[in-house]
This record gives C-alpha cells, sequence and structure tokens, in this order.
C-alpha cells in the first residue's frame, strides 16, 4: 500500500513556465508550483564550485524532520530545472518525492548553467582547462561532493540517489571507482539507464543521424578549444521562440520525438517551454565520452587515442568500468521503446551489477518520459514504495521482490490525494 505524506500543499493545475531563460528559471519555476528552496556551494576536490538545490514544503513546520534525504541527477546536457518541468506539477518525481517525505536535493554537475565556477581564476569557464572533463570525473567528483555535503548537512548515514540517462551513468562510475561510496546509498533508483549501450549500427537511422551530427559538431568546439556551446541562455531562448512560431512547432516535435528519444505532452505550446528549459549545458568532451559508448558497446573511460591512451592508462585502450563493484541496491526503470537504452541492454548490464537489483520495464515509455512525458506519472507510486522499503521507511519487502508489477493492470492514474481533502 503507497503512504502519502498528506502535507496541506495545493498545487496549480498547470505549471507556469517562465519566459526568463537565464539562471533565475529553476526559481521562478519553484516558486510558481507553491514550494521553497534553498541553494548551495559545493566544491569538488578538483577546484569546481556546483550548484546544489534543495526544495522544500512551505507548510511543513521549520523544526520538522524533513526525511530521508534524496539527490537527484539529471542527463546529458540538463540540469535541476529538467526535474521541475511536468506539466502538472505534481506529476515530477522530485516534486512527488517531496511530497511523500523525503528530503530531496537537486545537484548541478560541473559545466551547467549554474555550477561554472573553479577555486582557480585562470581555470574560470572561458579557459580551456575549465572544460576538459567528461562524465568520468562527474562521477568521481561531482557526486562524491554532493553526496558528503548533504549527509554533513542533514547528519545522516546514508541517502537515496535518483539518477535520468547520464545521471545514471555517473552513478555507475562513482561507484565502481569509489567503491566506499556503496555504503553511502540506501538506493541507486536509475531511470532510462545509461552505461553499456547498443552499437550506433544497431540504432534507428534517425539516431544514427542524431549521432553523426553530434559527433560532428562536439569534436569541431574541442578542435578549437571551445570546449562547450558556451551561451545556454541564448540556446534556450532560440529553441523557445523557434519553437513557438507555428508551423515550426509541429518540426521541433518531430525532432524532439524521433532523434532525441521524447515522448512530450504536446497538446500545446507548454512543450516549447520544457524542451529549451531543459538545457543546462555540458562540456563537450563529456558529450564526445558518451558518443563512445555507442561506438563500442563498452562502458570505459574516455578514448583519446592509442598513444594518449598509452600515457594516461599505460595500456592502448580505455580501461573498462568495473561493474561488479557497484553493490549497492540498484532500482532500475527503463523501456522497450527507449532508442538509446532499450530493455534488452539494460538488463544484460544489471546481470553484471554486484549488488542487488530491483527491475521495472515501462513498457512504451521514451527517453526523457521522466522529465516531461505523458506515462511517467504512473510509475511514480511504486518508485515511492521502493524508496520506502530500501531505507526502512516501512517494513514492506517491495525491494525484495525484485521487479515491478505490469502497470497497466495494477496501478490507477497517479494523483495527489493530499490536495483533495
Amino acid at each position: 500500500m503507497l503512504v502519502r505524506s498528506c502535507l496541506p500543499v495545493t498545487f496549480p493545475t498547470f505549471t507556469r513556465f517562465p519566459e526568463d531563460t537565464g539562471k533565475r528559471t529553476f526559481r521562478l519555476i519553484v516558486k510558481s508550483i507553491g514550494l521553497n528552496y534553498h541553494k548551495y556551494s559545493v566544491q569538488t576536490e578538483d577546484g569546481y564550485i556546483l550548484n546544489l538545490n534543495r526544495i522544500m514544503n512551505p507548510d511543513l513546520p521549520h523544526n520538522t524532520s524533513k526525511g530521508v534525504p534524496v539527490l537527484m541527477v539529471n542527463g546529458l546536457f540538463m540540469h535541476s530545472d529538467s526535474w521541475i518541468l511536468h506539466s502538472k506539477p505534481e506529476h515530477n518525481p522530485a516534486v512527488a518525492f517531496l511530497m511523500n517525505g523525503y528530503d530531496v536535493w537537486l545537484g548541478d554537475q560541473r559545466g551547467t548553467m549554474r555550477s561554472k565556477k573553479h577555486v582557480i581564476a585562470t581555470c574560470s569557464k572561458n579557459h580551456r582547462c575549465f572544460w576538459d572533463f567528461s562524465f568520468h570525473e562527474i562521477g568521481k567528483y561531482d557526486l562524491p561532493a554532493f553526496i558528503n555535503f548533504i549527509l554533513t548537512r542533514t547528519n545522516s548515514e546514508k541517502l537515496i540517489y535518483v539518477g535520468n540517462s547520464l545521471g545514471t551513468t555517473v552513478s555507475y562510475v562513482l561507484l565502481s571507482e569509489r567503491p566506499e561510496f556503496n555504503n553511502k546509498m540506501y538506493l541507486v533508483l536509475s531511470t532510462m539507464p545509461v552505461g553499456v549501450q547498443p552499437l550506433i549500427s544497431t540504432r534507428p537511422q534517425t539516431l544514427q543521424l542524431f549521432y553523426k551530427f553530434l559527433k560532428t559538431v562536439m569534436s569541431y568546439y574541442e578542435s578549437i578549444g571551445a570546449g562547450t556551446i558556451r551561451k545556454i541562455s541564448t540556446m534556450r531562448r532560440y529553441v523557445k521562440s523557434s519553437c513557438l512560431i507555428s508551423p515550426t512547432m509541429f518540426l521541433w516535435q518531430s525532432g524532439m520525438t524521433s532523434g532525441a528519444g521524447m515522448h512530450p505532452d504536446l497538446e500545446d505550446n507548454r512543450f516549447c517551454y520544457q524542451s529549451s528549459l531543459q538545457f543546462g549545458g555540458a562540456s563537450a568532451k563529456t558529450i564526445l565520452h558518451a558518443l563512445q559508448l555507442f561506438e563500442t558497446g563498452e562502458f570505459a573511460q574516455y578514448n583519446y587515442g592509442e598513444e594518449e591512451n598509452m600515457k594516461r592508462y599505460n595500456q592502448s585502450t580505455p580501461p573498462k568500468y568495473k561493474l561488479d563493484q557497484i553493490k549497492a541496491t540498484v532500482a532500475a526503470y527503463y523501456s522497450n521503446t527507449d532508442m538509446y537504452a532499450p530493455s534488452e541492454t539494460v538488463t544484460k548490464m544489471l546481470d553484471r551489477f554486484g549488488g542487488q537489483t530491483y527491475r521495472c520495464e515501462m513498457r512504451d515509455t521514451h527517453h526523457v518520459d521522466a522529465l516531461f512525458g505523458t506515462q511517467f506519472h504512473k510509475f511514480i507510486p511504486d518508485m515511492i514504495e521502493v524508496f520506502n522499503s530500501a531505507s526502512g521507511k516501512t517494513n514492506s519487502s517491495k525491494i525484495g521482490s525484485g521487479h515491478c508489477p505490469p502497470y497497466e493492470v495494477t496501478w490507477a492514474p497517479y494523483q495527489d490525494d493530499c490536495t483533495k481533502k
């Protein structure tokens, strides 16, 4: 039975997305749906200064326990804003977890809009050295900084980690490269897991074209020393304005659906705000590293080429991540229709993990449905039950069952019963 923390928050019918495309968007969206937040600056071992957001229920008494901490990290080119972009506020996983009694923290990894600072002045966002990182460094340095800060701040021994897409990838890097962090996790919840990937040659033609486009553009940015697409707010503004101009909205929707693996809410122009505000930025090297996973089908460190690999790794090929070192309990939510991480690939990867796994196939969902798709909210009750079971909040044996039931048969549409009393 789903246990809900009925706190008196009444959400608007639909999220009011801001016209602003700059750094203020997270604050504006959080406030518009009736929540509060605090932001913190967190320093990594290698000198990056990261933004960390903590969302809060304004109706929760100040001295009330905020519950088990949950750290949420999003996917490639995305940031905290991406967790609160559903048309209906209560369909956002971050909001749903908060309203069920969890202490929700949203991390902005290095290179995103609000995490572009470094302790060394000569390695600022305008210098090439700042952008010399891939998802390897995010997993090895950013996640430990977030986790240790949260555990210290909340006086907790463990937390729940939630990753989406590349947010899952970096958690696997962390747990394989720094296995001591397995002991700091109640649970690792992975939506649309990305690690061991299918070869790009086996993917749909639209995805192959998208892959070639990204590789060409990012290789160019690397070659000229730019390291990234620098003006993200300008890019977000362009995406939104171009999408809103009919008939180009149809083209944007078609492109996002076929090329980017999305199945968004297409009923009106909210899609234009969602698809633009999701972008937070990333280094070109991070994108190229992600593309390498599709080239080889191996979950390995960055490939610099044989000569440079010998200098860095003392071997001609990049080392593979040791998936058997992942001892923490992993709950994976994946889909048969995900072009990037299809079910058969994900389940084979999970078989190589060294700890307990819980598996849930979200049939007919798409790669970023967790962010603003129409079906994802149906799985949130199951996730909360898994949270409660893994953290010991309830005596449920849910996590030990190993898999979720078929949602079409078992679950009713997600409703916020608390707001109807």
